[in-house]
């Protein structure tokens, strides 16, 4: 099946897209990596969204997700590894395929920077995706960082298939995480990965305590940098380019949300994803109507 609309985050953009694509008939999939912006989530209480006064985030998001649902979006628990522009686009998702005529592109705000050695020797023992990539470390030594307890069952597989599992990630972070440790993990709350090292393929890394050995390096962010999900899309200040109605550099591939830049508010994100719906219709009608 090939999809009208293919949705990358399931934040408020990605939701407001779902919705208004849905009530204009597409057929929409939509791919979310965690729980629908745990930021969000965590706000207690937001007093600028137009009707709704002090409603918490966890609430506002509820009724974001339970209205794209009602409305038949298909929602998927998955992370998305890379988007390929096509007609039809090809978006990898583990092992899995699915493709779409148009796709948005609703992440989030990029956190950070990459870590220095991280795009050099990525494919080359540096990975996104403990799915994909795994069990070419069979046996060996790999660290992984996390910044959300979503991927922590990618922490679980890494064990299962790994020599030794030396997972980073920060202390808030680490308070989330369950207090039995699988066998072969060890935790190193607050420890930073500061550089990733190695000539042909990763042999170390340094961190803020000291350096390690290891063979591989995952890197399971909830957010991945956009370039490094989309070769080719123009990017300024780690925001992905986007004109009035949300359309990148690339023909069918549309984005909206924080992941686009400043103001990062809920009330601009849903009128960008409402915006690169609407984008994403006109573009399919103009190549149906080319056809």
């Amino acid at each position: 099946m090939i999809y009208d609309l293919a949705i990358v985050g399931g934040g408020p953009a990605g939701l407001s897209a779902a919705i208004t694509a849905r009530l204009r008939g597409q057929q929409v999939i939509l791919f979310e990596g965690g729980n629908h912006s745990e930021k969000l989530r965590q706000a207690w209480r937001i007093d600028n969204y137009p009707g709704l006064p002090e409603i918490s985030g966890e609430e506002l998001m509820n009724r974001f997700l339970a209205q794209a649902k009602s409305l038949g979006a298909e929602i998927v628990y998955k992370k998305v590894q890379n988007v390929f522009p096509g007609e039809p686009a090809t978006l990898m998702i583990g092992d899995d395929v699915v493709q779409a005529k148009a796709v948005i592109l609703a992440t989030g705000a990029v956190i950070g920077q990459a870590i220095p050695g991280e795009d050099r020797l990525l494919g080359r023992g540096v990975s996104y995706c403990a799915t994909c990539d795994g069990n070419f470390f069979a046996g060996k030594r790999v660290a992984v960082y996390i910044d959300t307890v979503a991927e922590w069952d990618d922490v679980e597989f890494l064990a299962a298939v790994a020599s030794s599992v030396d997972v980073f990630c920060r202390a808030d972070v680490a308070e989330t995480l369950p207090s039995a440790l699988p066998e072969k993990v060890t935790l190193h709350d607050g420890v930073k990965i500061l550089e990733i090292l190695g000539d042909s393929s990763v042999s170390e890394i340094n961190t803020s305590q000291g350096t390690f050995s290891v063979d591989g390096v995952f890197l399971l962010r909830a957010v991945l940098p956009p370039t490094h999900v989309v070769d080719g899309l123009t990017v300024e200040d780690n925001h992905i380019k986007v004109d009035s109605w949300g359309a990148t550099n690339l023909p069918g591939i549309f984005s909206a949300g924080d992941v686009t830049g400043n103001p990062l508010q809920i009330a601009k994100a849903v009128g960008d994803g409402q915006t690169a719906a609407l984008a994403a219709v006109a573009y399919n009608s103009s190549k149906k109507a080319a056809r």
